[in-house]
């Protein structure tokens, strides 16, 4: 197959110049470093000087001085103690929020408590209606009777005088007009 050779061929040369190239430039590099070793040696002292210069200048730029100094420590006290009275505050608002909290849970407790009384005092009072009246309608279902045992026997001897039985409903309406008679005059 030829056209694999050939395609082999123009790899092979392909890789050739990569490696020529990086060696070219491993040698560049070897050079540069050893001219800037060379040349450190021969500006050594001038760069020292030079070095020592630039020092003093950024020393005489960065150094504070004592009117500023003071001003910063003045303006970082500040800051310290407001930090300090900022965390005191936040701690008695804390405290506050508890104590809130606390009154309103004790609140609540109370609140159940009473309401439970009252509701408890209801259902007492309630019972005792119910076994009131039940004690009322049974002493006074008897004497009912009694007081209207007389009516109703007085009732029966006036229709049965007028002449044969009376009729179930002539009993009921006499029996109801008496009963209305006797409310009225109560």
């Amino acid at each position: 197959r030829p056209s694999l050779q050939e395609e082999a061929r123009v790899l092979r040369k392909e890789r050739r110049a990569e490696q020529q190239a990086s060696a070219e430039l491993h040698r560049r590099f070897a050079e540069e470093a050893f001219r800037s070793r060379a040349e450190r040696w021969t500006t050594k002292e001038e760069e020292w000087q030079l070095q020592k210069e630039q020092e003093a200048a950024r020393n005489e730029t960065e150094v504070v001085r004592p009117t500023e100094w003071c001003v910063r420590l003045l303006v970082v006290a500040f800051g310290c103690s407001l930090l300090e009275k900022a965390k005191v505050e936040k701690v008695e608002r804390r405290y506050c929020a508890e104590m809130v909290r606390a009154s309103q849970l004790i609140q609540g407790y109370f609140l159940k408590k009473i309401f439970f009384r009252r509701r408890r005092d209801l259902y007492e009072n309630v019972i005792k209606f119910r076994v009131a009246l039940s004690a009322y309608s049974r002493n006074v279902h008897p004497a009912m009777c009694i007081a209207a045992h007389e009516r109703v026997q007085w009732a029966l001897e006036q229709m049965s005088e007028k002449g044969g039985r009376p009729g179930l409903s002539e009993l009921i309406s006499t029996y109801l007009s008496m009963v209305r008679k006797l409310q009225r005059a109560t």
